[in-house]
């Protein structure tokens, strides 16, 4: 591959991941209306079942109670689970990019320019996402939000 034909494989590869970002976004959109749903109707049916507004707050004061409304938030905010994707995927990119350094001065001269620039991109790609993860980390943990996911687990 010569260094002209790099942009019409770089466009490419943009163009698929867009798409393929859209289509998940698309999808876990989908899928949130659903619970929404499912949670809204599941709400109804609960609070119709009280007879008096006292029966209702008595139920809601309860462990059983406050457990009901915890679960009635669409989105819960999971920063391990996003931390623990965010350095897997910097690792992964990481090797991939030291990988492709490796094979710089290995490969033919028509492929060498090419495994430098894809090598360095997915290095660099890697090393943001680890020092998001990094970030993130340390955001959710002066902000108490991972003590809050830890006590919420036991």
């Amino acid at each position: 591959m010569q260094s002209q034909d790099l942009a019409p494989v770089l466009v490419l590869f943009v163009f698929m991941v867009a798409a393929a970002w859209i289509v998940w976004v698309l999808s876990s959109n989908r899928r949130r209306q659903r619970v929404a749903e499912i949670q809204k109707e599941m709400h109804l049916k609960m609070f119709e079942k009280f007879g008096t507004s006292q029966d209702l707050l008595a139920y809601l004061q309860s462990e059983a109670g406050r457990r009901f409304m915890d679960s009635a938030a669409i989105e819960h905010a999971r920063p391990l689970g996003r931390i623990l994707r965010s350095i897997q995927t910097g690792l992964t990119l990481l090797v991939v990019g030291l990988g492709l350094l490796f094979l710089h001065g290995r490969v033919s001269q028509s492929w060498s320019e090419d495994t430098l620039v894809f090598g360095v991109l997915a290095f660099a790609i890697g090393i943001g996402f680890l020092l998001s993860a990094g970030v993130s980390y340390w955001l959710s943990k002066s902000w108490g939000l991972l003590d809050k996911e830890i006590s919420s687990q036991r």
